[in-house]
């Protein structure tokens, strides 16, 4: 079996020894299930503990034993049914890979499962076995399923490579979203922290004008908007014929790209930036062009290299990816040619996601996306 760890997308080799479960298949669920929740705040919780979509039962539920008579983790599995979803010849994929439970989690599950089971008492004989494993695999509550490196709590524990992994294994962890944390983080529909700094800006503009009437009442100097900069450079030019454009195309595209960079948070937002640049002259023309299809070809060439002899790490793959706006199966579906097919497929996801609750924010910082797409260190 191997064991995922979620905070980072590494894999490991754990040996059989130390799993406690059934050898019954987990019960599948749809691809397309499985890829929105592998894109939300808990995903890692979700697919542990295939809530709510099943109850957890024997099937999906695996004991880990730990080292030094320490108790034991929980963990679960899934099996995703791959419909021609992914260019693979595997009908079920990801029944390999075990999940840990956050501790309190399996804590509370843990005390609910025996109440449950003490009320019901006789009258569910089908469960008796499953109540018995429960009942014997207290959960541990000393371990930390974080730092799998680092932590001896779970017996030896073989690293494994992109390029040990079977190309299902590869598309499968490509396809999970990292979290630093058990918890789900804020959403980007919560403004909590943007009325604070905005209280907090006013408290300090009334404080100064009290010590000094004459200041001026707005303190806030950072920029308004990804725009902001953009304007200020406009004010900034010389006026029109005092100096000529002639930068060479590989300066002109670096900004391009710096430019495209900025406005990727939307499938609307980079046509925009993109068809602008276009119309400007026939060298913003091609260097915008030349700017896309570099980033699209790092895309496919990360997303293919899972399915060849050289493929690139499963989480390095999700980072490019994820950075794009698409999710891995889109990464396999167009050309670099065929940017305006790119964006269709955004424009298609961010329609699904907008129905969706608790997806990852794609807020990419701009020296992140630079770094990945163009290999601009600074920007």
């Amino acid at each position: 079996m191997l064991l995922l760890d979620s905070s980072n997308l590494s894999v490991y080799e754990v040996a059989d020894e130390i799993l406690s479960h059934r050898t019954t298949p987990p019960p599948s669920i749809a691809y397309e299930h499985f890829e929105s929740t592998a894109r939300s705040h808990f995903c890692s919780l979700f697919l542990a503990a295939q809530f709510p979509a099943f109850r957890v039962g024997a099937e999906t539920l695996v004991f880990v034993q730990l080292t030094g008579d320490c108790g034991w983790a929980w963990a679960s599995r899934i099996r995703v049914r791959n419909l021609d979803e992914l260019p693979i010849p595997e009908a079920y994929l990801g029944e390999e890979f075990l999940f840990l439970w956050p501790v309190p989690m399996a804590i509370n599950a843990y005390i609910n499962f025996k109440e449950k089971a003490r009320r019901l008492g006789n009258d569910e004989s089908s469960q008796e076995t499953f109540v018995n494993a429960i009942k014997a695999h207290p959960p541990s509550l000393a371990f930390v399923p974080r730092d799998l490196d680092k932590n001896s709590a779970i017996g030896p524990l073989k690293r494994v490579g992109a390029r040990d992994m079977t190309v299902s294994q590869r598309l499968f962890v490509a396809s999970l979203t990292p979290h630093s944390s058990t918890f789900s983080i804020r959403s980007s529909a919560d403004k909590w922290a943007v009325a604070l700094r905005d209280k907090d800006q006013s408290q300090l503009r009334n404080f100064l004008h009290k010590k000094d009437p004459a200041a001026p009442c707005d303190v806030d100097t950072r920029p308004k908007g990804p725009a902001a900069g953009t304007r200020a450079r406009a004010r900034a030019r010389l006026p029109h014929g005092c100096a000529p454009f002639d930068l060479p195309d590989d300066v002109v595209e670096r900004a391009l790209s710096i430019h495209i960079a900025q406005n990727m948070d939307s499938a609307e937002d980079m046509k925009v930036a993109v068809t602008h640049a276009r119309l400007v002259c026939r060298q913003f023309r091609s260097t915008a062009t030349a700017a896309m299809k570099r980033m699209l070809l790092v895309v496919t060439n990360a997303a293919s290299s899972l399915l060849g002899t050289d493929p690139g790490e499963p989480r390095e793959v999700q980072a490019v990816v994820h950075a794009a706006g698409i999710t891995l199966r889109q990464a396999l579906m167009f050309s670099p040619a065929r940017w305006d097919y790119y964006l269709r497929l955004r424009r298609r996801l961010e329609a699904r996601d907008a129905a969706a609750l608790h997806l990852i924010p794609r807020d990419y910082a701009v020296a992140r996306r630079c770094a990945l797409f163009w290999g601009i260190s600074s920007v």
